[in-house]
């Protein structure tokens, strides 16, 4: 597979002098968002595309400049999360309340589209890159460690360094990313306001070897009509977020 990527590029926020790929929850005021609100975050990204760059009623999310002010993006992000994506302290959001968050989302603004938890393995990186092409960012989670939730293995981070090779930046675990891109071996995101990759391969060890499926796995969203059943993975529970 060649690179797949959103048709249009991800919005940027501004701090000053620094620039954000997408939102970078640290900069939030808000001490809950800082620590665990990067649900909300990936969630607010998705939108906010979705308002910039398709033919659906906007809502809160029109008219947005791009870059957007840290102070305007996180005025935003906390009515998201009073309304419609409540935080956990310590544990974030479950990808069940994520999804049905989106959900209420889509019905108020009257976007066509919705929102469902999790997908086989199977279908995983089909339904991203089909995602992708169809111009709507994947909120992917890297699960917490389970069962052994107390211990601290990690899924690595990597970033492009200026010869073009990839290095190791960091790791993480309980965490929503939102995929810009992806080939047959990386997955492109943005975090904490950064670019960073994953590997697909690492991804799946991860999914499998310190963690679940049920964890980690991507919020799945689609048009509401038309569109072909894809199996959900398996159980009812869904990952919080950490970070």
């Amino acid at each position: 597979m060649s690179l797949v990527s959103l048709p249009n590029p991800l919005h940027s926020v501004v701090r000053g002098s620094e620039t954000s790929f997408g939102g970078c929850q640290t900069w939030s005021a808000d001490p809950v968002i800082r620590d665990v609100g990067c649900g909300v975050v990936a969630a607010e990204d998705l939108l906010i595309h979705l308002a910039r760059h398709h033919d659906y009623p906007g809502g809160l999310f029109e008219g947005l400049p791009d870059p957007i002010a840290a102070e305007d993006y996180f005025r935003l992000a906390d009515i998201l999360k009073k309304r419609y994506f409540p935080l956990i302290p310590r544990f974030g959001i479950n990808g069940l309340l994520l999804a049905g968050g989106m959900n209420r989302c889509f019905r108020k603004y009257r976007i066509p589209l919705s929102a469902s938890w999790g997908l086989t393995e199977g279908s995983l990186f089909p339904s991203m890159e089909l995602s992708l092409r169809r111009d709507i960012p994947v909120i992917l989670a890297v699960g917490p460690n389970f069962p052994a939730l107390w211990q601290d293995r990690r899924l690595n981070l990597y970033t492009e360094k200026p010869d073009g090779t990839l290095a190791r930046s960091c790791g993480t675990k309980a965490h929503y990313v939102t995929v810009t891109a992806m080939d047959d071996v990386w997955l492109h995101l943005s975090s904490w306001g950064r670019k960073y990759r994953i590997s697909r391969r690492e991804y799946l060890q991860y999914m499998h070897s310190c963690s679940l499926p049920v964890f980690s796995n991507i919020l799945h969203v689609r048009p509401r009509q038309k569109e072909a059943p894809v199996s959900p993975a398996a159980g009812r529970q869904a990952p919080q977020s950490h970070k």
